[in-house]
């Protein structure tokens, strides 16, 4: 069942250079078999998975996931114009 998540303009920004970056080592013929957006996406987030299943690596991980909603939330109705 898929759903969408929204992206940060950074992080798409990154993935997207991901992206290019991996055309950029095919012959000019073969850029189709460059990873799409979504491709990486999967990637990221098997390794996201694989990560939160370590238990060396989960406390770290909920740490990480526990700033990121703290940013979010205090990010709440700011436009990106204040971010500036």
């Amino acid at each position: 069942m898929p759903h969408q998540a929204r992206i940060p303009d950074e992080i798409y920004a990154q993935l997207y250079t991901i992206r290019h970056s991996c055309e950029q080592m095919l012959a000019p013929n073969r850029t189709s078999d460059a990873p799409s957006l979504q491709d990486i996406v999967n990637v990221a987030l098997k390794r996201l998975i694989k990560d939160w299943q370590d238990e060396n690596k989960q406390n770290l991980l909920q740490e990480e996931l526990l700033e990121q909603r703290r940013t979010a939330r205090s990010n709440m109705g700011r436009r990106k114009s204040e971010d500036t």
